[in-house]
C-alpha cells in the first residue's frame, strides 16, 4: 500500500471521528438545555479556587416555559452557595474573593462581596455602554471594565462593604476589550480605527506645450486649406 493511500485512509478516519464528536456535543448540549453562549457558561474561578462563579438558566414560567438567567456561586466542589437573579456579563474576581457580575444590557456592576463565606448584592454601580470585559488589579485593589462607547471604568475597593466608581476614563471608541498588564501595571486596551480614505487620483493633464501647439496649428491649417479651396494664391 501506497503511501498516499494510507494518508487518505488517515485522513478519512479523522474526518469520520471529528463529525461524531460534533453530533455527540451538539446532542449533549441540547439534551443538557444549554441555550447560553459557551463563554458565559463556562465557570469563573476565583483567584484562591475556592468558589466558582457562572451563569445558569433557570424556569421561570412552568405553564409557558419560558426561562431566566442566575448568578450561581459554588464551591470547587460543586456545592452551591448563593444564587441570583442576575444577566450574563463579564465576571471579575478580586483578590479577596468579591465578585463584580457586569451588566453590558443595562451598564451597570453588581457588586457582590464575600462575608466570611456569604455572599450578598451590596450596590449596583453605572458604566459605559457595550462591555466586553474587565478585570481587577491587586496591586491597587481597583476593579476595571472597558466599554464601547470609549470609556473606562475604574471601580475602587474601599473595603469589603465599600466600593465605588473612581474614575471614568476616556478612550477610543469600540475599545471593549481590556487587559492588565501586571508588570507594567497598566491597563490595556485594544480597538480598530478605519483606515484614512485614500486621496482620489488628479486627472493627468496634457503637456501644456502640446496644447500650445493644437491650439496655435489648428487655424492655420484650416486657413491654408480654406485659402486652396477659395481660389487664393497657393
Amino acid at each position: 500500500m501506497s503511501n498516499r493511500a494510507v494518508k487518505d485512509i488517515l485522513g478519512g478516519a479523522v474526518t469520520v471521528v471529528a463529525g461524531a464528536l460534533a453530533i455527540l456535543l451538539v446532542g449533549f448540549l441540547s439534551w443538557a438545555g444549554i441555550h447560553l453562549p459557551l463563554n458565559v457558561r463556562f465557570p469563573v474561578p476565583s483567584p484562591d479556587s475556592h468558589y466558582l462563579a457562572y451563569f445558569d438558566r433557570v424556569p421561570s414560567d412552568q405553564s409557558q416555559g419560558e426561562r431566566s438567567d442566575e448568578l450561581v456561586i459554588a464551591t470547587r466542589e460543586g456545592e452551591r452557595v448563593a444564587e441570583f437573579p442576575l444577566s450574563p456579563g463579564p465576571l471579575v474576581w478580586s483578590g479577596a474573593d468579591h465578585l463584580v457580575a457586569v451588566n453590558p444590557q443595562h451598564h451597570f456592576a453588581t457588586l457582590l462581596p464575600n462575608l466570611r463565606g456569604q455572599f450578598l448584592i451590596l450596590a449596583t454601580l453605572p458604566i459605559g455602554r457595550g462591555t466586553d470585559n474587565g478585570g481587577f488589579n491587586p496591586a491597587t485593589m481597583e476593579a476595571f471594565s472597558s466599554q464601547g462607547d470609549g470609556t473606562l471604568t475604574i471601580i475602587k475597593e474601599i473595603s469589603p462593604t465599600s466600593f465605588e466608581v473612581e474614575q471614568t476614563v476616556q478612550t477610543k471608541s469600540r475599545a471593549k476589550t481590556c487587559a492588565l498588564d501586571t508588570k507594567k501595571n497598566q491597563i490595556v486596551l485594544i480597538t480598530t480605527e478605519p483606515s484614512a480614505t485614500p486621496p482620489q487620483k488628479a486627472a493627468t493633464a496634457a503637456p501644456a506645450g502640446a496644447a500650445e501647439t493644437a491650439a496655435g496649428t489648428r487655424p492655420a491649417e484650416a486657413g491654408k486649406r480654406g485659402g486652396r479651396d477659395s481660389g487664393g494664391p497657393s
